[in-house]
């Protein structure tokens, strides 16, 4: 199931191949498409919905989600060794940004497909070096369709970083287990990526165990792996106090965060600058010598991408 449209109306005197009388259907490939966007459904149709896809759940927005994949269109089609159920995938990302990852997505199959998600922090097309960073449970599923595993820690990725994630496919009938996207004509005009997709038969680190997928291969299709991460949130329950020379400004730990700074201004509206003053602690907290003049703060979760604040107001 990859498309959808809307039931608008219907004509029950519109003449088509299939009878008399039709429903109008709204498509979302603009108006240049059909009659002005829409067309014409049979009563009599015999095709449309013999096959249908539904979501048991969903995963709520984050706006400090980040979604890292290659394939735009999602599956396509499957790909695998055509001799075995069992297929590994390898897939290569790099962190644009710090970050928090937590969960991994890939497509099943069908119904009773087993899948596992492993991440490593080195492949060089041959082996892992035993890298194991994270992991999830095994899993089967009900029905073929999206899936999504947490992590069972999440794990901190810092930008420019490489990580590799292996992902298990057991599918009960099927000897093609790997989701992947490719380019179809007049369909999905996808552009495959190239050095960052392997499969494997037995997901082994050894000489001949993997074999490349790409845009430079004979295999030019993109993995269709998603891997779930969040960006810091603002620091909560700052607190500030004085404690003998020293202001002291703690707060509670922000998921994902890799570093804090502080800055400091003389006014709460100005220009801040960072505070080279103080002393950042692991607990975490901060502290820098007290000062006879009035100060205000930011306390700020460091990333690449989005630094958010929490202001402290000090008065002295």
């Amino acid at each position: 199931i990859n498309h959808a449209v809307t039931l608008a109306g219907w004509d029950d005197t519109k003449v088509t191949a299939g009878g008399t009388g039709a429903w109008i259907i709204k498509n979302s490939w603009s108006n240049a498409w059909g009659e002005n966007g829409y067309f014409y459904l049979s009563y009599n149709d015999t095709q449309v919905n013999t096959e249908v896809c539904f979501w048991p759940n969903k995963i709520n927005y984050e706006n400090t989600r980040i979604i890292e994949n290659y394939d735009y269109f999602g599956e396509i089609g499957y790909f695998g060794f055509g001799d075995t159920n069992i297929s590994y995938a390898m897939v290569r990302f790099t962190a644009a940004t710090s970050y928090t990852l937590s969960k991994l997505g890939t497509y099943a199959y069908e119904a009773g497909t087993t899948i596992k998600f492993e991440v490593y922090g080195f492949f060089d097309g041959v082996d892992m070096y035993n890298d194991l960073i994270a992991s999830t449970q095994s899993h089967t599923v009900d029905e073929g369709g999206y899936v999504t595993l947490d992590l069972d820690i999440p794990i901190s990725i810092y930008a420019g970083s490489e990580f590799f994630v292996k992902v298990y496919y057991n599918t009960p009938t099927y000897s093609y287990p790997i989701p992947i996207e490719q380019y179809y004509g007049g369909y999905a005009h996808a552009t495959i990526e190239s050095n960052v997709f392997w499969i494997s038969r037995n997901g082994l680190s050894a000489p001949g165990n993997w074999y490349r997928i790409g845009s430079d291969t004979a295999s030019p299709y993109d993995p269709c792996v998603k891997a779930y991460a969040t960006v810091p949130a603002a620091p909560n329950d700052v607190t500030i106090a004085n404690e003998g020379p020293d202001i002291v400004l703690r707060w509670s730990p922000v998921p994902g965060a890799l570093s804090y700074s502080v800055y400091q201004c003389d006014e709460p509206y100005g220009i801040y600058t960072l505070d080279t003053n103080g002393i950042l602690f692991p607990d975490p907290c901060w502290r820098t010598p007290q000062m006879n003049d009035k100060k205000f703060y930011h306390v700020i979760a460091t990333n690449p991408k989005s630094e958010v604040k929490k202001e402290i107001r000090v008065l002295k």
